[in-house]
């Protein structure tokens, strides 16, 4: 019973159980971050291995599209460059909390993320 509960422990510690303090207190998020803070650039950032960034979708009618791929004309958004052909622009906010994330080495589609930090992203204005 004893090797069951070790077992367990060990297990729960490599799959990046956050415990119950919450993944924000996971003792393991500062070391799984390397280098990484809510400092860091977004370019750093999403040139970092293994990193995923988790965005809100805007609505655009009938499809949504995720921050990144915005840009800013005024008070409204729309895609940026010629992404889709959409029925005009939106208002919506400019600014949007992403959460980020690191996946574990071997990385499969159910694996455990372990969460990193949020950091704002500003949606860039529209070039003329």
């Amino acid at each position: 019973m004893k090797l069951l509960a070790a077992a367990l422990v060990v297990t729960a510690c490599f799959a990046g159980w956050p415990g119950p303090a919450g993944a924000e207190e996971y003792f393991g998020s500062a070391f799984e971050a390397g280098s990484l803070t809510a400092d860091s650039t977004w370019q750093s950032i999403l040139a970092t291995p293994r990193i995923y960034v988790e965005s809100p979708l805007v609505e655009f009618g009938q499809t949504f599209m995720v921050p990144e791929l915005l840009c800013a004309r005024g008070d409204a958004l729309e895609p940026a460059g010629a992404l889709l052909d959409h029925r005009g622009p939106v208002t919506a906010p400019q600014t949007y909390v992403l959460s980020v994330y690191r996946a574990p080495l071997g990385f499969r589609f159910n694996s455990a993320l372990t969460y990193l930090f949020d950091k704002p992203w500003v949606v860039q204005p529209c070039s003329p």
